[in-house]
């Protein structure tokens, strides 16, 4: 029996289709989501009016409720570089970030 590759592509898709059905999680949610913006959309690293950006934020939940809490804590940081090649023109720029959770349930 010959195998073909079409067989492995279609055996690969297969595996990543009924393997996303067992998946699941829970999204990180925070009080004051403005207050990070690349958990909110990655896309807003470096859109910013300075040139460098650090945040931190932390959600302690239920601290009452239960014995252990839910705590989480986010930390990161990005910085704008202009790429503009005519200064008379309108600026543009590129961003580089990084942004650290843990999420501790």
């Amino acid at each position: 029996m010959k195998v073909t590759s079409h067989f492995f592509l279609y055996l690969s898709i297969s595996l990543i289709i009924f393997s996303t059905n067992a998946l699941f999680g829970q999204d990180v949610h925070f009080t004051q989501g403005l207050a990070s913006p690349q958990n909110l959309n990655p896309a807003l690293v470096g859109n910013m009016n300075g040139t460098y950006r650090i945040m931190t934020i932390y959600r302690d939940q239920w601290r009452g409720g239960i014995d252990q809490p839910l705590t989480t804590i986010g930390a990161g940081g990005d910085v704008k570089f202009d790429i503009s090649y005519n200064k008379s023109k309108k600026s543009d720029f590129v961003g580089l970030g990084f942004f650290f959770l843990s999420d501790r349930v």
